[in-house]
């Protein structure tokens, strides 16, 4: 099982935002699948796309995919 590591502290990520801060939305999404994946790392577990994805899931976190 994947846990949220005690090194992570992302917050929620608007899904659905005005255009006018999509950019900023993204990059955000965007650095919360490179926290992941580093956290995935850290804790010595292959890195893959569902346990990004879970990790991301129950650190309670929405965000847009790619």
């Amino acid at each position: 099982m994947v846990r949220p590591s005690r090194h992570l502290a992302i917050h929620t990520v608007p899904s659905s935002t005005s255009s006018t801060h999509a950019p900023a939305m993204a990059f955000l999404s965007e650095l919360t699948y490179i926290y992941s994946a580093l956290t995935v790392h850290d804790d010595e577990v292959t890195v893959t796309e569902d346990k990004i994805n879970a990790l991301i899931k129950a650190a309670g976190v929405n965000v847009d995919t790619f």
